[in-house]
Formats: structure tokens, sequence, C-alpha cells
């Protein structure tokens, strides 16, 4: 059987500094809702230019090099509350001046395609690394 948390609020002890001369406390507590909320749901790091290969990743269960130029699709192992391009995604290139975009025709609660496009608004394949923060299913 799993375990289960139920908690409003997480406390830590609050400490005391010194800001700009002045003695401050500095809370520790948080509201549950912006730990559940604020977490990241989903990450892939990829270090292929090419291929299927996933380096690094959390709830993500295949990458598919498609046949277009710099063109990846991704698969969550558990769906989001959405279509992933109506929650906060973030993305880069690494490697070169590449920025990482969203194809929104392709894109559904499990499933999101990922364009890596070169400065001069080319696709173009490469290494690249995202997140995903929203509500899961």
């Amino acid at each position: 059987m799993a375990g289960k948390i139920i908690a409003d609020t997480f406390q830590g002890t609050d400490s005391t500094e010194t800001v700009s001369g002045a003695s401050v406390t500095i809370p520790t507590s948080v509201a549950s809702k912006y730990v559940v909320n604020g977490t990241l749901k989903a990450w892939a790091g990829s270090i292929d230019a090419t291929g299927t290969t996933i380096n690094n990743s959390l709830n993500v269960s295949s990458k598919t090099d498609e046949s277009s130029t710099g063109v990846f699709t991704y698969a969550l192992i558990n769906a989001a509350a959405e279509q992933m391009d109506a929650s906060a995604l973030s993305a880069i290139g690494g490697g070169s001046a590449r920025f990482i975009r969203i194809a929104s025709n392709d894109t559904t609660t499990t499933n999101f395609q990922l364009v890596s496009v070169s400065h001069n608004g080319s696709s173009e394949n490469g290494a690249h690394n995202w997140m995903f923060a929203g509500e899961l299913a």
C-alpha cells in the first residue's frame, strides 16, 4: 500500500538574519499548494543531436526523432491535466545559438513536439533540455 501525506502547511524553523544592518526574521513555512503546484511535473535532457536517447528525465517515457530536421516528440508517463502547450514549458538548446519551441498542432496531454530552431529561423538538430510545470491529470 502506498503512503499518503496530507498537510496544509509545511513548517520549518524561522531564522533571524541581518540585512542591511537590520535584524530580519525569515519564515520557513509554506502552504502545501505552493509545493504541489510549483514543482516540475516532467523534464528531460538529451545531449545527442539526433536519435532517441534521453540522458535524464522525470515522467518521460520516450523521445522520438521525427523525420524533419530538429523535430522531436516526447511522451509523458503520467498525463498533464490539459494540453501541454497550455502550461509552462521551458527549454534550452545546447551548444549553439538555438532556441526551442513547441509545435502546438502536435501537442496533447501526453505528447508534445519540440522544435529546435537556429538563430536564422531554420530547424536544426542539436542537444536540448526541457522542463514542464503544470498540473497532472
